[in-house]
Order: structure tokens, then sequence, then C-alpha cells
């Protein structure tokens, strides 16, 4: 990279970062404002101390920095990852290169604002001024003890691997790399605000997810477009094309998330009579408007680069665009420093307040399969799998390609299985009991992988999606094949790696202690079931091996790798049988549920279905695996068959015609 081309990121930057800057100040004086209004500052919980005024303030000045420098990390990333081209090589264009040094100084002060935020929540957690926490010994314990304390510190953990990786960085692997670990860092303080406790925080933290991490992509996506059409870089045209696209799958997760959010938190009829309830539709207007400036972005700027190449429509209409988002921040940054209205929801009971919702009647057969609560986030994922997964299949059907519907079906169903294991009776009561928790387990890490393994989602999208071409710009496509193919996933998809985190997974959560840290954390179970899933689907993978994968494992390995993994689980579930140590015993104690008193019962039931429904998947995968074996052997013979009918000779003859020769050369 010439020193012109180094300089060219920087050029045209002064405008956006003063537009930042001011949108800002002005996100922040909002913020304080509306929290003064709606009486935030001097609101008193019961058994709570009374919150010191400056520390309330400071925090809600610094959150919105903070917030600020995590919208543009997670945006710039986005940009130079997925939305402007790498070059052949693939190192990073210009473009790239200067979205990703804009994501650089986000994350610095992505960083410093949740260094902040530590001491300031821990003050503002028992009410006294930040200067008296600020104590080594005071302020560790009390991040040791406040869970949002410390899920700033974990943020803030985060924004460091993502400040020091963007110094460092230049390829688009990496690029993609810390554009995840950039998501994964919105989390921690998402799930451990006012959305993670009382009543249905499930729902209320799972919404919340969602919420943020499209608030992120979507304004820090618009900030890093407008920063490069300022710089007036190549493929601003490209780049406003495939924005539009994910902003506005990003409005329409943030409207239905913020609604089921709100509806959580707030009954309709409080809505106008609560500070919460106005800020609530503050916020819903700025929504719409925002709809509306990404309506008019699409069919005025968007069109005006792509057919005209005339950048002054959307740098306008993008940098008010950027003001009316940093404001809507600011009335976020209020409404998380606002308690809902005393009466917005009824108490909620033990059982309630630790799971979000009641559980009142023990589980049986109907109740396991019928009584079902919708999971947000894995019931969504399943749901938006087996869409994307039909579109695929659809698009191929019209072009005349057939795809075997056994695939299908084996798709189709292992989303089924996920939705299932998450939404219905299984996942109202997993988190309760330990031995529907290890039926949850078992689905999840045994049976859904085999079935989505078996749907061979990758050769589908291969044969789908269309090539970008050898001169064009990389697409979806190309992205696929260079994760598939990526370190990481041929460090996963090593057989000895594979096999550890496969097996490993259950004796190192559960005979740890890892579990008994965990079970009464919603988060924990979504990071858990999550596990789940990718460690099962990347055992499978190499091992059933319809997909490509990074490594192409013989048959006879395949078949050595599941019967290695088979005396495991085997053990494991005995294990649990005959453990006198209940796990995660203090939590499931603490939910007081009059129909599970002995949990060690319980334990050993968890420990048969361990031991019992483990074997299931595994022999169908061993009669897969034999399966392909016959018909690959049917195939090579056939193939064999066919050269000698050609006239050409098969590998036994030239073998013999060898050995004939080694003999006339030894007389």
């Amino acid at each position: 990279m010439t020193g012109r081309e180094a300089s060219a990121p920087v050029r045209g930057t002064g405008s956006v970062l003063a537009l930042l800057l001011v949108g800002g100040l002005l996100a922040a004086v909002i913020a304080v404002v509306l929290l003064t209004l709606t009486g935030g500052t001097t609101t008193e919980l019961p058994g709570l101390p009374k919150p010191d005024p400056f520390t309330e303030y400071a925090l809600t000045i610094v959150r919105v920095i903070t917030e600020t420098g995590s919208v543009v990390t997670v945006g710039g990333l986005l940009f130079a990852a997925f939305l402007v081209p790498p070059q052949k090589s693939g190192t990073l264009d210009v473009g790239g290169y200067g979205a990703l040094r804009m994501a650089g100084w986000g994350a610095a002060v992505w960083f410093l604002g949740a260094l902040l935020s530590t001491p300031l929540t821990a003050a503002d957690a028992v009410g006294t001024s930040v200067f008296d926490v600020l104590r080594s010994d005071v302020l560790l314990n009390l991040v040791g003890t406040l869970e949002q304390a410390k899920a700033w510190l974990f943020t803030a953990g985060f924004a460091l691997v993502v400040l020091v990786g963007t110094r460092i960085a230049l390829s688009w692997g990496w690029t993609a790399a810390l554009f995840a670990i950039a998501v994964v860092g919105i989390a921690p303080v998402a799930v451990t605000g006012h959305s993670s406790s009382g009543g249905q925080h499930d729902v209320a933290t799972n919404s919340l997810l969602f919420h943020l991490v499209a608030a992120a992509v979507w304004v820090g996506g618009l900030i890093a477009l407008l920063a490069h059409g300022r710089r007036r870089a190549e493929h601003l045209g490209l780049a406003a094309s495939r924005f539009s696209r994910v902003a506005l799958v990003c409005w329409v997760v943030m409207a239905l998330s913020g609604v089921v959010n709100a509806l959580v938190r707030l009954p309709l009829g409080d809505l106008l009579t609560s500070g919460y309830g106005l800020l609530v539709l503050a916020k819903l207007v700025l929504l719409l408007a925002l709809g509306v400036f990404g309506y008019f972005q699409r069919e005025r700027g968007v069109r005006a680069v792509v057919e005209h190449g005339s950048r002054g429509a959307l740098v306008r209409l993008a940098g008010v665009e950027v003001l009316v988002m940093l404001v809507t921040i600011g009335v976020a940054a209020a409404l998380a420093r606002t308690p809902p209205p005393e009466g917005a929801s009824v108490q909620p009971g033990r059982t309630e307040l630790q799971l979000g919702y009641p559980l009142d009647e023990p589980p049986t057969a109907l109740r396991l399969v019928f009584d079902w609560r919708f999971d947000l986030v894995f019931g969504t994922a399943a749901l938006v799998m087996a869409a994307l997964y039909l579109r695929g299949f659809l698009r191929l059907r019209k072009r005349g390609i057939t795809w075997p519907a056994g695939r299908l079906v084996a798709w189709l169903a292992g989303c089924f299985v996920i939705l299932f294991a998450t939404s219905s009776g299984f996942g109202r009561y997993s988190p309760a009991m330990f031995s529907v928790h290890m039926e949850t387990h078992m689905m999840l890490s045994m049976l859904a992988p085999v079935l989505l393994v078996l749907g061979a989602p990758v050769t589908l999208a291969m044969r789908a999606l269309p090539p970008a071409g050898r001169d064009n710009p990389p697409g979806p496509r190309e992205w696929l094949l260079a994760a598939v193919h990526s370190p990481v996933s041929r460090l996963l998809t090593n057989p000895i790696v594979a096999l550890v985190l496969f097996v490993g997974s259950f004796y190192g959560l559960y005979l740890s202690g890892l579990f008994d840290s965990a079970v009464e954390e919603h988060w924990a179970h979504l990071v858990m079931n999550a596990h789940f899933l990718v460690v099962g689907y990347v055992f499978y993978w190499p091992v059933i091996g319809v997909d490509p994968a990074p490594r192409r494992l013989p048959h006879l390995g395949r078949l050595g790798l599941v019967f290695a993994s088979m005396p495991f689980h085997a053990f494991f579930g005995v294990i649990l049988m005959s453990t006198q140590t209940v796990v995660g015993q203090r939590f499931y104690q603490s939910l007081g549920l009059p129909w599970n008193t002995d949990l060690a019962a319980d334990q050993r039931l968890g420990g048969g279905i361990a031991w019992a429904s483990g074997e299931i998947p595994l022999l169908l995968v061993l009669i897969a695996l034999l399966v392909q074996w016959s018909r690959s052997d049917d195939r090579e013979a056939r193939r064999s068959d066919r050269r000698v009918d050609d006239g050409d000779s098969d590998e036994l003859d030239a073998y013999n015609a060898m050995l004939r020769q080694m003999a006339d050369k030894r007389q």
C-alpha cells in the first residue's frame, strides 16, 4: 500500500467525526434531560439505596458515549468485511482499510467507556458517589458481586481484543472474525440490565439482544457508509446497495423486538401515563422516522449512486439519518436508566423470578409435548434456517436442478428438533429440572446436528448462490467458501479436536462445577444451547461427509471416530447415575418446586437419559456411514467396469503388469 493510498482513508472523514461529536453531545444532553423529566434520578426502588444524582448522570452520559463507540466499531467492521470488496490477494482495499481504522477508533472509545462504566455501575448500585468506590478493595468486591458491573468489565475485554485486532489485521478473514467478536461484545450488558430481572425476563432479554445487535449493525453501518462516501472511495454503489438490504432487515428486527420488549415491561394502559411509557413512545416515533429516512435513502440516494454515480443525495440523507440515530441512542440510554412503573406487572413468585415464568404443575408427557413457550433466539433461528433452505431449494427447482428430497426432509426435521427442544414443554421445563435439561441437551447435541448435516446446507448454498465471477467483487458464495476453508474450520474439524469438544463437553460442563455456576443465569442457558448445537455440528460434519469440509476423512477413519466417541457417553451416564453429589443442587432447591424434591433421583434419571439416548443417534450415523461406504464401493466398481468395457486396463491389470516388469528386470 503506497503512502497516497494509506492517506486516502483519512481524507474526508473530518466532517463525519464532527457529525459524531455533535450527535453524541446532543444524545447525551437529551438523555440527561429526559432522565430528569421522567424522574429517573430521584426514583427510589424498594429495598435499594437512593441513587446518587451525579453518579447516575455520569453513568448515563458515559453510556451514550460507550454505545456510540460500539456501533462505530461494529459498523466499521461490517463495512470492511462485507460491504466493500478486498483485493484479490485477500488484503483489504483502501475502502475496507479506512473502515477498519474507523472501527479501531470506535473500539478505543468503546473500551474506555466500558472501563468507566464499571465503577459508575457499582457506585450506582449501592447508592454512593463513584469516588467512594474507586479504592481497589471496594471496587473488586462490588464487581465480584454485581452482575452488570462485571458485564461492563467483560465488554471492555471484548473491546480491547477488537482494538488490538484492528491495529494488526489487514486481511479479509481476520476482519470478518473481528466483526463476530464485536457483535458478541454487545451481549454482556444486554443480558444483565432491567430486562434480565423480573417476570418474563427470558423474553425481555432475548428481544433486547436482537434489538441491540440490529441497532449496532444499522447505525454503525450507516456511519461507515457515510464516511466512505465522504472519502469519495470506490465501490460506493455496491456498498450502498448491499447496506440498503441489511438496513431493511435491521429495521424490521428492531421494530419487532422493540415492541416485544415494551409489551413485556409495560402494559398498554401505562403507555401515556408514565415516564417509562413516554420514553418508549419517543423511541418508537424516532424508529418510524428512521424507517422513512431509510425508504427515501433507498429510493433516492442509493438509486442515484448506482444509476448515475451521484453521491450528494446519499451523503445528505445519511448525515441526517445518523443524527436521528444518535438522538435515538440518547433516548435509549435514558430508557435504560428509567425503571418501569410500579404497577407495570404483578410481583412475580420465586420460580417466576428465577426463570421468567411460573411452573405450577409437574411435567407430564402431554405438557412436555404441547405446553409451548416460544424461544425468541433458537425458535427464530430454527424458522429462519428452514426458510433460507426452502428458498435455496425453490431456486434450484426453478432452474430445473434436482435436489434430493431426503436432504430437504432431514434439514427441516433438524430445524424442527431445535424448535421443539427449546420452545415446547422441554424448553419450558429444561431450566428447572436436570432430567429435562439432559433431554434437551441430547436433542441439541446428538439429534439436531445429525439431521442438519444430512441436509447438506453448504452444497445447497453453493448450487443456489450465483458465483461472483472472476473480475467481480466476492459475494455470499465466496464468503461461504472462505468460511468453510478458514483456519478456524480446519482447527475445529480436526478429528482429535472435534472428538475432545464433543465428548469432553459432558465432563467439563457437568462434573467440573461449571454447570452449578451457570445454571441460574438465562444467558448461560443460551450459551449452553448454542454450544451443544455448534459442537455437535462440528463433530458430525466431517464424519457424515455429505458437505465439503476442510478435512476429508476416509470411511474407516469416520467409523473409528464414531466408535471412539460411543463409550464416553455411556461412562458419563453411569457417573451421573452413581454419584452422590447433585449437580446444580443449590439452584434447583431455590426454585422450591414441590413436585421436584428428590433431586438425586432426578439426576439419576438424567444420567439414564444420557446413557440410553446418546447411543441412538450414533447408531444412526453408523448406519449412514456403512451405507455411504457401500455406495462408494459400488460407484468405484461401476467406474472400473466402464474402463474395462472401453478397452482400458483396470487397476488390477496395471498392478500385474508392474509385477511382470519388475520380474523381467531381475532376470
